[in-house]
Parts: structure tokens; C-alpha cells; sequence
């Protein structure tokens, strides 16, 4: 870039209107945006993926690098990283939600993740790519314009970052600055939004001094020295492995979290100093000087300050290895020195290179004071098996990071910080902390206009309360049935709730929808007083329905109707209802007046709210209209991944859980807990609660009782053209909801080899250019319906064999094939493994077409049979 290459002219001026230029393209608000932020991210993908080599040489420039230790450090953690941020981006954008309290309902919170703004990078030289770039992810993760200052100790590594940012990103929000300390100067005097500095303490104070003319935010990453204090306890082998990985292999030395110095016991220590150099030559080899896997010292003046380390008349006697030096090549081989004085250059200075003091101690637990005598650490380490030892070393020793029996390692782990503490830095990053660490968190609470506890609302619901109950799931749940009088709706009341386990009625509901194009089913249904309609997307992998609710809504999306308008009749939190829904957590009644609740689904969109009672409209089999009180979500914080968004009004949860529609309607005695549905393949059908088929028509087997919340039939076998394949213990969930099916790895192999040959020969031929689904196939034309390609496949199956007898479930061509809107047909079998499924197996919408399926919660049995779909019944005992 131009102010990169203009050495030496780069001055404050300059340093001003490039932050000038950077907060304009900011505060345009481009880089706010997911899209802008993704597009950077898989640009610094694109960028490592195709320069590599480049990196790697430019490394070796520097530092004389071994090639693995370039690719690990440096072009691995890079890609590691930016993969990271990249998948968990969306997750990491989403408003972290807040429960309210009843003083402020009805509310929502949330604490929103907010770009700071301009933001600067200065990193240092022993890891010019990983230090430089890692940090750069995160700004631009979250959000920020940034500049990156690389150091202009690695000049091959900072002309190549400032040649690469240039080609591969936005120059407009993200660009880099080369250059020595004039430069640096110039832009540390203007304002920034946040500052992050890698290097030395010395340093680290100008930067924060220079900060603090304009109040500006710093992360710093110090350094310091890392102690490793070594027990007798352990293995010995392995540890001084360990012990030589973490300092000569890392870099010689030149890490800020390499091993610095050693303790260990007076009469362990000749032990541990034969054991390291052997291990040593088994490292380096006997001539260590030539290794080809040790890295050299960065620069002439670093290596005159560690010469004059072991020029030290405290030291020159004390040294029990000493390495070979060669000033020419900047190569200091292993150099250790047993209890070097404490007042000693190289105890009192971080050391950066390849010479490691060893300290003795009488108990090894006198290691702990020698730790805490100097500045705290970025880094402490400790080996031993004593499980007493290590929870002490845990609890006293202050230090930005700890590892236990290894070293370094610990930077590597996804989700663990990276960051001192005291001298040896403050704040942290890597992965979600460098996001964390370059946005503001900003707490927001939303209320709305709308007086829900004002007196004309009050009134209108007090006669709801009155006419539905209190609140109490054993209050009268009826209004009357508008087909008969006042007295015969009352003798029927009666005979219903004495009759509780034996409802003789049912409720269906049309279904609207399709697997594809449309991807989803819903159903109307009429909540509220006057009753509204709202569409619900159908659900069995959850338990609540929920609508989303002005209470205010924080993140409501498009609905099909206006936002649902909850009642003032909360649910408590003491209520059996609202346990239900926590049963399997610990959930504290911070506001015992309401029920919060959150519900999160596989394909990562979520609903947080409150539960509240309200009365549904439904139409029965046997003819009559009822107001049914229950209990409902009120959604007023939902979060969709912008792909599998769909404009709906809420969710109707159908699982096997004590808040769900079906369970509800059972315990007030109207229907029998069993809930089902009927799917068309021509889109469209129903579903229902209660009875409605002569069971006698169904195939029947027993659920299972390992997925209690799901409607699982346990395990199963599958069958591939009427074939056994030996593949079995499959655990298999219907999953209403799930547009396609999901098989497990091993499954899914089999089922794709058994089309390959199936198909082979066949005037079909796989299409690489349909992206619809993974796998699809075309043929010499367009294909308008499965009828025509279905003389091409063959039928699956699945046995369970939990019932007296084994029932077959089986899947035809047609409920496991669409046809795209390219014309091709395609395998709505996914293979789950590769989106977090493990060994689990859904049986989705697409495999359930032209079926009657009933799932019978009291019975604990789920059945099936061949239906047609278009049909809905009107009555019990309906024809299938």
C-alpha cells in the first residue's frame, strides 16, 4: 500500500487522515454488516489457502523457521481461526437475551454486541502471521474498521502482510501500516477505539501511555517469565519432551509462552539435566548448531543481549550445558544453567532465546514463592501426578494462562483466552474473546406504549379470568359449546371431566405446506379474546407453542398476522407447567409472579418469553365449538438464521412434554394424549389430537424409553431394496418438522452405494451443478415428477423389532426423492453426522407423506399406515 511503501514519511498528518478515511468507511455502517464481515473472513481463508508457500518462506526469512513449525504456528492457526470465526460468526452476532423482572413486565433485554469502531493492531516478530493476523479476524468479526501495524523486525513477513491485505481485503476498513518507530509514534497519537499491542513491557507502557491521552481501550499481551515447576512425581520422559517441545522447538525460545525457567527438587535435578539432554540429542541431534529443525535468533541485536546473558560472571560457572554458538548464522544451541542467583541477568529479565535456568529447592512446594516473588506471568506450568499439588499450584499461582503437565498447548484450545494478567498484559483474545474483545456490549431493555395493565384491558380480562379460571389446572376449561343450550352444555361439561381419560372427541387441524419448494407446514389456529388466527409452523422436537408477542417483541420477524397481544393471566413459576419446562435444568424463580422460558432449535433459531394462560377456539369431531383455556409461549425475543427463515406467527409444539397442546387438552379431559398427523405429498393434509382411527388399521410398535422427549421407536434395522444390510441399533426419531431425513454416517454410506449400483446403467446420471441437495441426478430432460423416475428406485425400509412382532416402516421412492426446480431428482436423505447429529437418525416430513401416523402417549406406542392424506376426517373412526 502507499503509505506501507513511503518509508520514513508516514508522519502524524498522514497517520490522521488514514484514521480519518477508515472511520468514514465505518460510520457508513458496511462493516456492521454480517455480509461484509463473512466476505472479509473468506477472503483471509482464500488468502492463506493460496499463499501459503509465500508465508512460509517469508518466515523462514526472518527467522529461519523450520517449514512444520512455519505451517503449525503460523499458516495453521490462521486457518484454524479464521475457520472458526466463519462458522460460529452468526452465533456470535446473536443479542445475548436477558430475563426481566416483574416490575418491567411486559419487557425484554438483551446485551448487544456493537462494534467499538477504528481499531489499531500492533503486533511483534516471532509469530509475524499468527500474531499479526489472529487479532485482525477478531476486529474485523466484530465489526471494526482496522489498521495493522506488523513489526518491522520480520521485513519480509510485514512486506508480505502489507502486500496481501492489499490484494485480498477491503482496503477501504482494512488496511496495514509498515514501518519502525517514527511510524508507530505517528499512529499511536491519534484516537482509536481499541488498541491491541503484542510485544515487550516496555513498550507495552508507551502504548498504553499514549492511550490514555484520548481514553482509549487497550489489550496488551507482555510476556514475562514462565516458570515451569517440575515434581519428582511423574513421567519422566514424557515430561522433559514436553518441557524441550515448549521451549527449543517452539521458535528457540522466542515465545512469550515458552518455558523461561525451570524448579524442581535439589536431588530430582541431576536426573532431570541427564534425561533433557539426551532427549535433547534426540531432538537436534549431537551436532545441535546444524539442525535444520531449530530456528535462528531473529536479529544481531537479540542476539548480543542473550551473549550477554551467559557473559555473566553469576552465571559463567553455573552453566551445565552449554551450546554451541555461531554468531554468523545468529544460532545459539540448548544452553542450561543449574541455580543461576536470583539477582543474575537471566533470572531477572525475560530471557526470549534458547537458555533455560533450572532453580533447586529443598520442597517443591517452595517453588510457589519463588513464582510469586516476581511479576506475575503470561504463562505457568507444572508436572506431577500429586492431584494436591495441582489443585494448590491452581489456586495460589496467579498467571495469564496455566497448563498442567505440558506446555503451550493451552493456546491452541478452542475456547480458552489468551491474555496476561498484571505485567505480563491485560485483556485477552482467540477465537470469541477476540471478538468479545473488539465490541462493547450494550445492555438494552425494551418496553412499549401499549398499557396491558391499564382498566379498559384490565376489565376486558378480568372476565376472561372470570369466566376461564384462575389459573389453576383443575379450574372449569369451558365456555359453552355453541351447538346446544345453557343446561345440556352443562350435563355434557360434566360428563366429560368425569369421564376424564376416556374423551370420545378430537380435534384436527388442516395442515398447509409442503417438503418442497416450500420447506415447512403450518396450521391455523385461533388464540386470544376476541379469538385471532395465527399460523403455526408444526413441531414435534419441542414441547411449548409459542407465538411471537408485542411485549415488546426485540427481534420479531414478518408475520402473517399482527403480533400476538399476551394476556395479563401469567403462568407462576411455582406452577407444575412452568417445572415441566425446566425439568432437566436448574432453574431459580427469580420472579415467582411469571414463568420465563427459552427454547432453542437444531437448526439454531431460538424463542425466549414468558408462559401466559390464554383461551384457543378449537372446532371438535363430534360438532362442538369450545374456548379452551391453556397455557402458551409469549415470544418476544426470537433469533433465525437468515437461510431457514420463513415468515410465521409462531411455533405449535407437539412433543411428549406436559406443555404441549395434546397433553393439555388430556389433562382437562377433552381428548385421549394421542397426537397425529397426515402429510400429503401433493402438500397439504392434517393433523389431530385425540382419536381418530380404528387403531386395528394401523401398524403398531412401542416408542422407545431411551428418547423419552422424543417420539422415537427405539432401535431399528435398515433394509435397502427389500435387502437386510446388516446394519442395525439404528436409533431412529420421527421428526414432524423436519422437512427432509436424516440417516447416521453409516447409514448414509450404505444408502448412497446401494443407489450408486441401483442407478448404474440407468439413464440418469448425477448432476454436479444442483445445488438443491447434495445428491441429485438428471436425466436427458427435464424431470416434472417422481412418477416418472421412479421406476428407477427401489423402496427402504426400517424394521423395529420392539413389539411382539417386528413392524416395517417402510420409505418408497417417492418419500425419499423430490424433484428440484432444475428438474432433477434429488435424495431428501441427508447424512446427519456432518451437521451434528451423531449416531441419531431422523425420520423426517419427506419419509411420512401419504401416511397416517399416530403417536398414542398413553399407550406409548407410535403407528402408522398408507393413507390418503387429502381426506380429512370429519368423525371418530374415520376410514383411512
Amino acid at each position: 500500500m502507499e503509505e506501507g511503501k513511503e518509508k520514513g514519511v508516514f508522519d502524524g498528518e498522514k497517520a490522521c487522515l488514514l484514521v480519518k478515511e477508515l472511520r468514514k468507511s465505518f460510520e457508513s455502517g458496511k462493516t456492521r454488516s454480517y455480509k461484509w464481515r463473512i466476505s472479509q473472513l473468506e477472503a483471509i481463508a482464500m488468502m492463506i489457502q493460496e499463499r501459503e508457500k509465500d508465508i512460509i518462506e517469508a518466515v523462514y526469512k526472518d527467522l529461519s523457521k523450520p517449514q512444520l513449525e512455519a505451517y503449525i504456528s503460523e499458516v495453521s492457526r490462521i486457518k484454524t481461526a479464521c475457520s472458526e470465526a466463519i462458522k460460529a460468526l452468526h452465533q456470535w452476532m446473536k443479542p445475548e437475551k436477558v430475563k426481566t423482572g416483574i416490575t418491567t413486565y411486559p419487557s425484554s433485554a438483551e446485551i448487544v454486541s456493537e462494534p467499538l469502531g477504528v481499531v489499531l493492531v500492533i503486533s511483534t516478530w516471532n509469530f509475524p502471521f499468527m500474531i499479526s493476523l489472529e487479532p485482525v479476524i477478531g476486529a474485523i468479526a466484530a465489526g471494526n474498521a482496522v489498521v495493522l501495524k506488523p513489526s518491522e523486525v520480520a521485513p519480509a513477513s510485514s512486506a508480505l502482510l502489507a502486500d496481501l491485505v492489499e490484494n485480498y481485503l477491503d482496503n477501504s476498513s482494512v488496511r496495514v501500516i509498515e514501518g519502525g518507530v517514527p511510524e508507530a509514534t505517528a499512529l499511536l497519537e491519534q484516537k482509536w477505539d481499541k488498541i491491541l499491542y503484542t510485544g515487550n513491557a516496555r513498550v507495552g507502557r508507551i502504548v498504553m501511555a499514549a492511550a490514555t491521552k484520548h481514553l482509549t481501550p487497550v489489550i496488551l499481551e507482555l510476556g514475562g517469565k514462565c516458570p515451569a515447576l517440575v515434581d519428582s512425581n511423574l513421567n519422566l520422559q514424557v515430561a522433559v519432551r514436553r518441557l524441550i517441545a515448549g521451549k527449543w522447538a517452539i521458535n528457540s525460545g522466542q515465545a512469550c509462552v515458552s518455558v523461561d525457567y525451570i524448579i524442581t527438587l535439589k536431588e530430582f535435578a541431576p536426573t532431570l539435566i541427564n534425561a533433557m539432554k539426551e532427549e535433547l540429542e534426540q531432538f537436534f541431534g549431537k551436532d545441535q548448531i546444524k539442525s535444520k529443525d531449530m530456528s535462528r535468533i531473529v536479529s544481531p541485536s537479540h542476539f548480543s543481549r542473550l551473549s550477554k546473558l551467559l557473559d555473566d560472571d553469576k552465571v559463567s560457572d553455573k552453566i551445565v550445558l552449554r551450546g554451541q554458538i555461531d554468531e554468523n548464522q545468529l544460532k545459539i544451541a540448548p544452553t542450561i544453567i543449574l541455580d543461576a542467583p536470583d539477582d543474575s541477568l537471566v533470572m531477572q529479565e525475560e530471557i526470549f532465546g534458547p537458555i533455560m535456568p533450572i532453580v533447586t529447592v529443598d520442597k517443591i512446594e517452595d517453588g510457589f514463592d519463588i513464582i510469586k516473588s516476581k511479576p506475575k506471568p503470561l504463562a505457568a506450568y507444572l508436572f506431577t501426578n500429586n492431584e494436591q499439588l495441582k489443585k494448590s499450584f491452581v489456586e495460589n499461582i496467579s498467571s495469564g494462562g496455566m497448563l498442567i503437565n505440558d506446555t503451550v498447548l493451552h493456546v491452541v484450545t478452542a475456547g480458552l483466552p489468551f491474555g496476561g494478567v498484571g505485567e505480563s498484559g491485560m485483556g485477552c483474545y482467540h477465537g470469541k474473546f477476540s471478538f468479545d474483545g473488539f465490541s462493547h456490549k450494550k445492555g438494552v431493555l425494551y418496553r412499549s406504549f401499549n398499557a396491558w395493565f391499564g382498566s379498559s384491558n384490565s376489565n376486558k380480562h378480568k372476565s376472561i379470568s372470570s369466566n376461564y379460571g384462575t389459573g389453576r389446572r383443575n379450574s372449569a376449561p369451558l365456555d359453552e359449546p355453541s351447538s346446544s343450550s345453557s343446561s345440556s352444555s352443562s350435563s355434557w361439561s360434566s360428563s366429560l371431566l368425569l369421564n376424564q381419560y376416556h374423551a370420545s372427541s378430537s380435534v384436527v387441524f388442516r395442515v398447509h405446506g409442503n417438503v418442497y419448494p416450500v420447506g415447512f407446514y403450518n396450521v391455523t389456529v385461533n388464540i386470544g379474546h376476541p379469538p385471532r388466527p395465527y399460523y403455526l409452523d408444526i413441531d414435534t422436537g419441542s414441547d411449548l407453542t409459542w407465538l411471537q408477542c408485542d411485549a415488546p417483541c426485540t427481534h420479531c420477524t414478518q408475520t402473517p398476522h399482527p403480533l400476538y397481544r399476551p394476556s395479563n393471566d401469567l403462568v407462576a413459576c411455582r406452577d407444575p407447567m412452568c417445572a415441566s419446562l425446566h425439568q432437566n435444568e436448574v432453574y431459580e424463580c427469580e420472579q415467582p409472579h411469571q414463568c420465563d422460558y427459552e427454547v432453542e432449535y437444531a437448526d439454531q433459531y431460538s424463542s425466549l418469553g414468558v408462559l401466559v394462560n390464554d383461551v384457543y377456539l378449537l372446532n371438535f369431531t363430534n360438532g362442538n365449538q369450545l374456548r379452551v383455556r391453556m397455557a402458551l409461549g409469549c415470544g418476544y425475543d426470537q433469533l433465525f438464521q437468515d437461510h431457514s427463515y420463513h415468515p410465521l406467527d409462531g411455533m405449535l409444539g407437539l412433543g411428549r412434554g406436559r406443555s404441549s397442546l395434546v397433553s393439555q387438552l388430556n389433562s382437562q379431559g377433552l381428548v385421549r394424549n394421542v397426537f397425529g398427523h397426515c402429510l400429503s405429498s401433493q402438500g397439504g393434509g392434517y393433523i389431530y389430537f385425540g382419536d381418530v382411527f380404528d387403531s386395528s388399521r394401523l401398524t403398531w410398535t412401542p416408542m422407545s424409553s431411551t428418547h423419552y422427549k422424543h417420539y422415537s421407536a427405539g432401535p431399528a434395522e435398515l433394509l435397502l431394496g427389500g435387502k437386510r444390510t446388516g446394519i442395525g441399533n439404528l436409533n431412529a426419531v420421527f421428526d414432524t418438522g423436519s422437512s427432509y431425513t436424516y440417516f447416521n454416517s453409516m447409514a448414509y454410506q450404505a444408502a448412497i452405494s446401494w443407489l450408486e449400483k441401483e442407478l448404474a446403467g440407468k439413464p440418469i446420471k448425477q448432476s454436479h451443478d444442483d445445488e438443491t441437495l447434495p445428491q441429485c441426478w438428471h436425466g436427458r430432460r427435464p424431470f416434472r415428477s417422481i412418477h416418472e423416475v421412479r421406476k428407477y428406485f427401489k423402496p427402504m425400509s426400517l424394521t423395529f423389532a420392539g413389539g411382539r412382532s417386528k413392524a416395517q416402516f417402510e420409505i418408497p421412492p417417492e418419500a425419499y426423492l423430490i424433484i428440484s426446480n432444475m428438474g432433477n431428482v434429488c435424495l431428501g436423505i441427508l447424512n446427519g453426522s456432518e451437521v451434528g447429529m451423531g449416531d441419531l437418525n431422523l425420520i423426517g416430513d419427506i419419509s411420512m407423506q401419504d401416511k397416517v401416523m399416530a403417536f398414542d402417549n398413553e399407550k406409548i406406542m407410535i403407528g402408522w399406515a398408507l393413507a390418503d392424506c387429502d381426506r380429512v376426517p370429519k368423525s371418530r373412526h374415520a376410514n383411512i
